[in-house]
């Protein structure tokens, strides 16, 4: 199995600037989720001396010019939604990690792609321009992973590096091929198959899919790089860092097991988009937005006629904060007016995170059958009520009741016969 990783470098600061080009070339920092220390950097501020997890007040003090941007959480959701469909066109086998980072299951894509080079070329094709992705394939997870950011780190370089390097020292000797272990690209590389140990010994030890006091616990230890790691007892690993240090030696010596877990292939919904001229504060409001954009996602061909199995509203604030409600409905119904109802109620008992600046509605499980569930709890109540109605009858009828039940009569008898009686069943 050959899979394939890729992630793009600070994604989320990337779409809090991608409206503003101006603020490339500036020093900017984006906060974290708490606004307390710097979660991503520009180039211009990474050289004016700001780090990435250093708190604001000493960021803005190295750097007094210093742009700092709060995290905008719906247009991050909203970019990486458009990513993953960008990528399923590529492959529809994929696992995404996090916003601006996904696996790739290769399987059964020779006859597209007949080597990396190809796929490469079609993945970067895919993305847009304004993001700069970094690829890493193997035959392993985690060294397909390892792989994607070796890649970035050459294309940081000054000058792409030769592919006889001083990182590549130990794979490369003076009597091997240069092309035995990896094949190198503008913004790729894949590991050759059987190869993975040998790429990954040089490489260091905090890519390790380990937690973050494990991996301080190493560099205590003078543990450096994954070859130190792997050459570590497996049953010493295992000890000290329970399961996770169990996959991570096995990782660490090329035979990750960890599998792709793509996600479920689901048929799309209709979705409906609105956006206001001026925020609503009102439910009242985002009640009467949310039934216009019902009528119009009725009135679309893929909804005629069907009927719906859930509702999923979408929110945005004017401070880009994210509001998301799903309601599965009990039946599936095309009726206009049920389908306002449960809006409605999913509506007024909600709380939203501020004024609403957007608003999404999507209509999901599109079926043309209808079922009705009932609820468990009434079925056997209904079942005795119809089973009441029918004794009486039988007995209004025929003048006595043509029904009998099974009593438990002696239980401590051996004999079935004198254990259990039949008798007259009289509701």
């Amino acid at each position: 199995m050959t899979i394939a990783y890729f992630f793009i470098p600070s994604f989320a600061l990337t779409c809090a600037i991608i409206t503003r080009p101006q603020l490339i070339e500036r020093p900017v920092v984006l906060a974290d989720q708490v606004n307390l220390r710097v979660a991503e950097a520009t180039t211009p501020a990474l050289q004016s001396g700001v780090q990435i997890g250093m708190p604001l007040h000493k960021a803005t003090a190295r750097c007094p010019t210093l742009l700092v941007l709060e995290q905008q959480p719906a247009r991050i959701t909203h970019a990486a939604k458009r990513l993953s469909e960008a990528v399923a066109q590529v492959s529809p086998f994929i696992e995404e990690l996090a916003p601006g980072e996904m696996l790739i299951d290769l399987i059964g894509l020779k006859g597209l792609y007949p080597n990396i080079r190809s796929f490469a070329t079609a993945l970067n094709a895919a993305i847009p321009d304004e993001l700069q992705l970094f690829l890493g394939v193997a035959e392993e997870r985690f060294t397909a992973i390892t792989a994607a950011h070796t890649a970035k780190s050459f294309y940081q370089s000054p000058v792409l590096p030769p592919v006889k390097s001083v990182a590549f020292q130990s794979i490369f000797d003076s009597t091997n091929a240069p092309t035995t272990a990896i094949e190198l690209g503008a913004n790729w590389i894949q590991v050759v198959s059987g190869k993975s140990a040998e790429f990954l010994a040089d490489r260091s030890a905090q890519l390790l899919p380990l937690e973050i006091e494990a991996l301080q616990q190493l560099a205590l230890l003078g543990i450096q790089t994954i070859g130190e790691f792997a050459h570590l007892p497996r049953q010493a690993i295992a000890a000290q860092f329970g399961m996770a240090g169990d996959r991570a030696w096995l990782a660490a010596t090329g035979n990750d097991p960890t599998p792709i877990s793509p996600r479920p292939i689901s048929n799309k919904g209709v979705i409906e988009h609105i956006q206001m001229e001026s925020p609503l504060v009102s439910r009242d409001a985002v009640a009467r937005h949310a039934r216009l954009l019902l009528q119009r996602a009725k009135q679309q061909p893929q909804a005629s006629n069907r009927s719906i199995r859930f509702i999923r509203l979408r929110a945005v604030t004017d401070r880009d904060r994210s509001w998301e409600k799903t309601q599965i409905l009990h039946e599936p119904t095309e009726d206009l007016e049920r389908l306002f109802i449960v809006l409605h109620t999913l509506i007024e008992y909600s709380k939203f995170p501020g004024p609403v600046a957007e608003l999404e509605l999507e209509l999901g499980g599109l079926t043309v059958e209808q079922g009705h569930q009932s609820k468990f709890s009434l079925t056997h109540k209904r079942q005795n009520q119809h089973l009441e109605e029918m004794v009486k009858q039988l007995q209004i009828r025929f003048g006595r009741s043509l029904v009998t039940q099974i009593v438990e009569v002696e239980s401590s008898s051996r004999l079935p016969e004198r254990r259990f009686a039949l008798m007259d069943y009289d509701p």
